[in-house]
């Protein structure tokens, strides 16, 4: 473990925005997650949330498919002497074999998933989360999507022809925002899950809304997230939050 007096703490280690990690920390409490025991952060990427998660519960459980981001996790938080959080490859480790979960996040992480993969983690979700336990998770906004798309603001941060290309397509996800369009068990990506797919999709496996992205806009802390991803080398995304509880 690193002497104290010269361990850097998460933010500068993650090399995190100070005021996106109270952002972050005042969304979980918010949402129910301080003081809670173990909770697993599905897609935890270089543990961000995970760092989060660590100052308000006993134990952390991060798994994401990258061994880069998780070799990142793991180097951080050896350097800020964070013991209470344990990153695991999801390709070497089976999730039917963690402990016994109280609450789990999926921040950012479905619309990269493919169909059936976000079948899997719904049903796993039900099967280990008591009633009453939170399943904190998000999505990108199409609305948002198109109204920074008309004002030029998407070009500033990507470029013509990588904002273009990358969002090609993104009207008829957007006139379908609100269709309950199922989510088909395969193995394609959805890169936008629409709202009302993933209310659809929360009924079928157990879990209310307990907050929609209506009802969580109203917190300051939630919209003051999104310009930090803006930075040099990232993406400027919207999200929609969703508060799952299970019933």
């Amino acid at each position: 473990m690193p002497d104290a007096k010269s361990a850097p703490d998460l933010n500068t280690a993650l090399d995190l925005d100070p005021a996106y990690a109270a952002n972050m920390a005042a969304v979980l409490r918010d949402c129910g997650f301080a003081g809670l025991g173990t909770v697993l952060d599905f897609g935890c990427a270089r543990g961000q949330w995970a760092s989060a998660l660590s100052g308000l519960c006993g134990q952390v459980i991060g798994v994401d498919i990258s061994p880069v981001s998780l070799q990142r996790a793991r180097a951080a938080f050896a350097a800020a002497g964070a013991g209470n959080a344990t990153f695991h490859d999801l390709g070497e480790t089976a999730l039917e074999s963690l402990p016994p979960l109280d609450g789990i996040t999926c921040m950012d992480v479905l619309p990269l998933m493919a169909g059936r993969d976000i079948h899997a983690l719904f049903r796993f979700a039900r099967d280990r989360l008591d009633r009453g336990r939170p399943f904190l998770c998000s999505t990108r906004n199409p609305r948002l999507f198109l109204d920074w798309l008309m004002t030029g603001e998407r070009f500033r941060y990507e470029g013509l022809g990588g904002g273009l290309r990358k969002y090609a397509g993104l009207a008829t996800h957007v006139l379908r925002a609100l269709a309950r369009t199922p989510i088909a068990d395969e193995p394609r990506a959805r890169y936008l899950v629409l709202p009302g797919t993933l209310m659809a999709l929360a009924g079928d496996y157990g879990f209310r809304v307990a907050r929609g992205p209506a009802a969580m806009a109203g917190l300051d802390s939630l919209r003051a997230i999104e310009p930090v991803y803006a930075g040099p080398g990232r993406h400027f995304v919207h999200l929609d939050w969703y508060l799952l509880e299970r019933t």
